[in-house]
Parts: C-alpha cells; sequence; structure tokens
C-alpha cells in the first residue's frame, strides 16, 4: 500500500511538472506565431525582393521551419486527445526531431556566417568556423536519427490515453542500445567544448568591433548583430552546460515529454 501511495504521489507530482511545463511553452508558442504574422508585410517587403537565394533559403528555414515544429509538436506532445497510430507517431517524432535540428544547425550557421563577416575571416578561417558550428551537431543528430529509426514504435500506454496524450514516447534505453559504447556522453563534452569556442568567438567579435566603432557600444549591438551572435552564444553554452553529464541529475529540468516516459516505466 505504502509503495502504491508512494507512486502515485510520484506520477501527481510529475504530471504537475508537465503541465507547468507545458504552460511555459503554449506563450512562447503564441508569440512566435504573433511575431511572424505581425510582421509579414516587412517580410514581403525586404526579404522576397532578394535576388540571393542563400540568405532567403536561411530565413525560410528558420522562420517557416519553426512554425513547422510548433504545429506537429502540438498535435504530438501536447494533451490534444487525437487519435495517432503508433508508425504515425514514429514517423512525426522523426520528422520533427528532424527539423527541430535543422533549425538549430541553420541558426548556429548564420551565427557563424556573421562573426566571419564582421571578422573579415579568410577562407582557411571561414570554413573552420562554419564547421564548428554545424559538423558536430551534424553528426551527433545522425547517431539519434539512427536510434529513433531502430525502435520499434509502440502504442499509447494507458496513462498517455487517459491525459489524453496521442503519441507513445521513445524508450530512452532502447534508444541508447543504439549508441556507439551505449553513450553520447563523449559527445556532449565535445558540445560543451564547442559552445565555449563559440562563445569566445563571439565574445572576441564584439570586443574588436566595438574597437572599430571606436567605442560606440550601440552599433556594435544593433548595426552589426551584436544582439544576435551574443545571445545565440549564451544560449548555446547554457545548454551544453545543462547537458553535460554530472552537472545535472536525472529528474531535473528535463523535456516534459521524457518525464513522462521516465514516470510511466
Amino acid at each position: 500500500m505504502a509503495s502504491t501511495a508512494g507512486r502515485l504521489n510520484d506520477l501527481e507530482t510529475a504530471i504537475a511538472s508537465w503541465r507547468t511545463q507545458e504552460y511555459i511553452a503554449l506563450p512562447f508558442f503564441t508569440l512566435y506565431l504573433h511575431y511572424c504574422i505581425s510582421t509579414m508585410e516587412e517580410e514581403v517587403a525586404r526579404v522576397h525582393p532578394q535576388k540571393r537565394w542563400t540568405g532567403k533559403i536561411i530565413f525560410y528555414i528558420v522562420r517557416y521551419g519553426t512554425i513547422l515544429y510548433i504545429i506537429l509538436d502540438l498535435h504530438t506532445s501536447y494533451r490534444t486527445y487525437l487519435q495517432i497510430s503508433p508508425v504515425g507517431c514514429k514517423i512525426l517524432f522523426i520528422t520533427n526531431s528532424s527539423i527541430k535540428k535543422l533549425i538549430a544547425v541553420t541558426a548556429d550557421v548564420t551565427m557563424g556566417l556573421c562573426v566571419s563577416a564582421l571578422l573579415g575571416a579568410r577562407q582557411m578561417y571561414f570554413i573552420f568556423i562554419i564547421l564548428l558550428c554545424a559538423a558536430l551537431p551534424l553528426v551527433t543528430f545522425g547517431l539519434q536519427l539512427r536510434g529513433y529509426i531502430l525502435i520499434s514504435a509502440e502504442p499509447t500506454s494507458t496513462i498517455d490515453n487517459e491525459l489524453g496524450y496521442p503519441c507513445y514516447l521513445p524508450d530512452p534505453e532502447a534508444q541508447k542500445a543504439t549508441w556507439p559504447g551505449g553513450s553520447l556522453g563523449v559527445f556532449t563534452y565535445l558540445s560543451f567544448a564547442r559552445a565555449a569556442l563559440l562563445t569566445l568567438l563571439a565574445a572576441v567579435t564584439a570586443f574588436t568591433r566595438y574597437k572599430a566603432n571606436g567605442g560606440q557600444l550601440l552599433n556594435v549591438i544593433g548595426r552589426d548583430g551584436g544582439i544576435y551572435y551574443l545571445s545565440t552564444a549564451g544560449v548555446l553554452l547554457s545548454a551544453a552546460i545543462i547537458n553535460t553529464p554530472g552537472v545535472t541529475q536525472p529528474g531535473g529540468m528535463v523535456s516534459g515529454s521524457l518525464m513522462r516516459w521516465v514516470v510511466l516505466v
């Protein structure tokens, strides 16, 4: 009886945490969609007329890829009470994970392009910066994607059905079994080193532009895009620190989806 009561208490705490994370995420989703709609006129006037496609493709991936990610995430990871087959859930999960990684890598590459241009980097350094931004995340995701494809699709649990979640959650242990050595721990340390280097590069860029602008900080932050590459570097470093083994404990601030799986098993 005590064991059952303890399990029910854990489940109650977990559900409250899922709700909190959902209520935090939904306003950000709404704010982003409002931003896209309210800036549509500016997009048509300033982006569409551009003749070069490189910048436009980057813009469209980040802007509309995020909208697609939000739509898919709302349909699969929130209490929609939809009926989706296990295979359909697996396809949607793989698709949404791929979209999210594509957006993240594109944003990182954009940061690399911005920093390289501001520093006037030569071709060799430019290639190094772009590889630093894109290579490791793509390799890591390739291994994760392989795991997503190899693990079997499963029906949703009874509790998920009762709560209204339409899709099952991939088994973390089954995913780990598909990774080299059963862990991606080495890649998390490499990701931390990568984020630290990019943060240092962003700081050097800001300092260099600050000196070049005669100490005009507002020019560095506004006109030279300092607010973008410094904030991006800060987010990358924060995420790398959180995901580094030993920094956060199991059961800490992980995604609501992962918490659902941990409790339900």
